[in-house]
């Protein structure tokens, strides 16, 4: 009888902890997902005019910045209620540039297979539904084809904001506070609910794969600073890839392209200059793969060592425990919503 009680008591205790985890996620995704954009449109039209160019410039740079404070105030609530020390996660020691190389490549590669199954899978079920490929990617042109100020805000959220506060609420908080009682657990939990929050599929699936990463080596190294600056170096391949497209007239063309079902009017609209672009990036895109393969199996057994053995005892404190915290539960309805069904409704 008393180790059932403990047993119970134990259950309890895990099942709040991981609540307070879940509650520092779902304040941040009401914020990111239902309260950014209405409060930052309700203020630029007290003194904008709606549709002018100022006022997409502040809702662009006004998402940024809510975004920001939604995430730092996330951060610090996170850290408080679950006992995370902020400053512990900084350390320094027992990684080195060998490390970091290894991992980028590895998000980077392992996160461009995932996308490319994903994205043969979406054009076939656009081939068959005649569904537009704009449903599977919600604002993603409009952001990259933006010009002025936008663009150069963007890329310092990208490559500097985003890194550290996002490694921070995913990795920081959220994985440390799972990763109590079941580490394997943890990675996945934490690398789902990074990847999702993006909210389209497409961003969701690749993230997932390279949060992962990002877990696994802030657990092996106990440091969030080989994620942070893998993060970055992923995020600025992406901003050269989008300028790169840019330059070339792809997205001029891709905005086209995803508000149609035919794939002969599509293909009428590529030109040599894109052809010789989308050659250059997708070989850039098969060496980032070809190498994070060749990683992986050069280094399976210490890829092995980030994942402690699925047992009972830890086992039985993952993923049956999260499933009946109310937090967590909610947190996946909207995962679910955001990245499955808002798009198509």
């Amino acid at each position: 009888m008393p180790d059932e009680i403990l047993a119970k008591d134990e259950k309890k205790l895990i099942r709040t902890r991981y609540s307070l985890s879940g509650l520092t996620l779902l304040l941040f995704l009401v914020c990111y997902f239902f309260l950014a954009a209405p409060i930052v449109r309700g203020l630029a039209g007290l003194f904008l005019t709606e549709g002018s160019s100022a006022y997409h410039t502040f809702i662009s740079i006004g998402g940024l910045v809510f975004i920001i404070i939604a995430e730092i105030s996330a951060i610090l609530l996170g850290s408080k209620i679950t006992g995370i020390n902020l400053r512990s996660l900084f350390n320094v020691g027992g990684f080195s540039g060998k490390t970091i190389a290894k991992s980028y490549f590895t998000a980077q590669g392992l996160g461009y297979v995932t996308a490319l199954v994903i994205n043969l899978i979406i054009v076939i079920i656009t081939l068959i539904t005649k569904v537009s490929l704009e449903n599977f990617t919600p604002g993603l042109i409009d952001r990259m084809t933006d010009s002025g100020l936008v663009p150069a805000i963007t890329a310092i959220y990208a490559i500097i904001f985003a890194p550290v506060l996002e490694e921070l609420l995913f990795r920081g908080v959220i994985l440390g506070s799972l990763a109590r009682y079941n580490r394997t657990f943890a990675i996945i939990i934490s690398a789902l609910a990074f990847g999702f929050t993006h909210g389209n599929i497409q961003q969701a699936c690749y993230s997932v794969i390279a949060g992962i990463v990002f877990a696994a080596i802030d657990l092996r190294y106990n440091s969030i600073i080989p994620s942070i600056i893998t993060h970055s170096f992923v995020n600025i391949f992406g901003m050269l890839m989008s300028f790169l497209m840019k330059e070339s007239g792809l997205f001029e063309t891709a905005e086209k392209i995803l508000t149609m079902t035919d794939p002969f009017e599509m293909i009428k609209l590529i030109t040599p200059g894109m052809i010789i672009a989308l050659l250059a990036a997708y070989a850039v895109i098969i060496a980032f793969m070809i190498t994070a393969i060749v990683i992986v199996i050069k280094n399976r057994k210490r890829f092995r060592e980030f994942f402690i053995p699925v047992t009972t005892w830890n086992k039985s404190r993952g993923l049956p425990i999260l499933l009946t915290s109310i937090p967590w539960i909610i947190c996946f309805l909207l995962f679910i919503y955001e990245v499955f069904v808002s798009e198509f409704i």
